[in-house]
């Protein structure tokens, strides 16, 4: 119950930026903070401190998580909501089975 708590708080949270009209594009679960209560929060703490190796991959210039990226964001470098949907549904994969895709 608990991993489908912090599920369903991460997908409001996405919810939240795309009604603003923004893209995260780097939806994983290094990005998002929990609490003891399970309020999710999204963050960007790989940016904060540093890459990781193993997460991010040199692509057209940029450093990318290539493991959470939608295919159209890895083939044209094009970032929408349904590109952070994508990574969400890594993201399922993440928490609930406790490891990196």
């Amino acid at each position: 119950m608990q991993r489908l708590t912090i599920c369903y708080e991460a997908s409001l949270a996405l919810s939240h930026l795309s009604a603003q009209q923004l893209v995260h594009t780097d939806v994983a679960a290094r990005n998002f903070l929990v609490t003891r209560t399970l309020s999710v929060k999204l963050s960007c703490v790989a940016a904060a401190r540093g890459v990781d190796a193993g997460d991010y991959c040199e692509l057209g210039g940029k450093l990318v998580p290539l493991r959470w990226l939608a295919p159209e964001s890895a083939l044209a470098g094009s970032y929408t909501p349904a590109s952070d949907v994508w990574a969400y549904g890594i993201f399922i994969t993440e928490v609930s089975h406790l490891a990196v895709p």
